[in-house]
This record gives structure tokens, sequence and C-alpha cells, in this order.
């Protein structure tokens, strides 16, 4: 009595192998689709940071200084700096020495 293993038909690989095909072009399709959305959204982002940050700006001059705005709006600000020398955070654009 031996012992005969079946192997799968040509067909069957070249079945599968098709299908796998369909498969990942599904996938690839959908992961460029969403590389795209991802691109726009951070291009969004960015234009809404800017604007953010000149508000802040606008906020500081009104609330006299920059230790005068309150926490939860410097959290998403983009254009922070802090000096380590001096222990001093501001804006990038103005020195913090």
């Amino acid at each position: 009595m031996s012992n005969v293993t079946e192997f799968p038909s040509d067909k069957s690989i070249r079945g599968r192998l098709d299908e796998g095909i369909e498969n990942l072009s599904d996938v690839y399709g959908t992961l460029e689709r969403a590389y795209g959305l991802i691109q726009q959204l951070e291009e969004k982002a960015h234009l809404l940071e800017i604007d953010y940050n000149e508000l802040l700006k606008k906020y500081e001059k009104i609330v006299a200084g920059f230790e005068n705005i309150e926490v939860k709006y410097l959290e998403y600000a983009t254009n922070l700096q802090f000096s380590l020398e001096s222990g001093i955070m501001g804006f990038k654009e103005d020195t913090c020495e």
C-alpha cells in the first residue's frame, strides 16, 4: 500500500493566481485612492494651520502678549518655539531670547 499525494491541477493553481491578481489589483487601487485622499487632507490641514497661526498672532495682540494666551489655543499652533536658554516660549517669527 503506497501513499500517493495528489497535487492540485495546473488549472486550479492558475485560477487561484488569477484570483490573487484581481484581489491584489483591488487592494492596490484602494491604497492609491487612500494615499490621494491623505495628500488632499494634509494640504487642507496645512492651509487651516496657516490661517489658525495668523489668527492666533492677532489674538496675542488683543490679550497683550504671548503669556496671556490660554493654553488650549496654543495646542494647535504650529508656529511655536521654545528657547532652552531663556525658558521663553513664543512664535517662531519672534525672538525667544
